[in-house]
C-alpha cells in the first residue's frame, strides 16, 4: 500500500525492559565502569527481554503501516550495532531486521510517529507526533496499542499530522535563495 504510516519503535526502554535487565547484568560486572554502564558488556543488548505487549504491537500493526525500529546505539559499546540486529532477528525475523536503523540523533527521520522513552537525542524536534514511552496515553504496550488504534482512525478521516523538520525547510529556503 503507497503512502503507509511510518512508526518509528525505539528499543532500550521502550520495546526491550532494559531497566530490569541492567539490574541483573550489574551482578556481572568485574570492573567499576561494568558496573556503572552494564550495557557496556558484550553481549547485554542481545539478551535483553522485550517489555510485555511489545512484541503482539509489532505483529498487530506490521501488516498495516510500516514499523521500524529507531534505536541509538550505545557509545560505550560498539557491539551494540550487531547485537542490536541480532535481538531483532531473534524475537522477529529477517523481515524485522531490514527495517532496524541506528542512529544517535532521531530527529533526522521523517515518518508518522515516534514511540520513545526518552527526549534527549532529538525526539522533541522529530518531524512528525512523539509519543512518550511510559508517559499518559503510551505507559505500556496495551496503550499504545489504543493509541494507534486512534491514530489509524484519524488517518482513515484525513486527520494525518505529519510536519517537516525544521533543518529541511532551512535547507529547502537556502536552495530557493540560490
Amino acid at each position: 500500500m503507497a503512502n503507509r504510516p511510518i512508526i518509528y519503535i525505539d528499543m532500550d526502554h521502550t520495546f526491550c525492559d532494559f531497566a530490569a535487565h541492567r539490574e541483573v547484568w550489574s551482578s556481572f560486572a568485574t570492573t567499576e565502569t561494568e558496573n556503572k554502564f552494564p550495557w557496556s558488556m558484550r553481549g547485554f543488548f542481545e539478551s535483553i527481554p522485550p517489555m510485555p505487549g511489545a512484541i503482539d504491537y509489532w505483529h498487530s500493526w506490521s501488516g498495516a503501516m510500516d514499523l521500524y525500529f529507531l534505536t541509538r546505539p550505545s557509545l560505550l559499546n560498539r557491539h551494540s550495532y550487531s547485537e542490536k540486529a541480532n535481538w531483532v532477528y531473534k524475537h522477529l525475523g529477517q523481515s524485522a531486521l531490514d527495517k532496524l536503523i541506528l542512529s544517535p540523533q532521531k530527529d533526522l527521520l521523517i515518518g508518522d510517529v515516534l514511540i520513545d522513552d526518552y527526549g534527549g537525542n532529538g525526539q522533541s524536534t522529530f518531524g512528525g507526533e512523539w509519543w512518550q514511552f511510559g508517559s499518559e496515553g503510551c505507559r505500556d504496550w496495551r496503550e499504545c496499542h489504543d493509541r494507534t488504534v486512534d491514530f489509524m482512525d484519524r488517518i482513515r478521516s484525513g486527520g494525518r499530522s505529519f510536519k517537516v523538520p525544521a533543518f529541511f525547510r532551512e535547507a529547502e529556503a537556502a536552495v530557493a535563495e540560490q
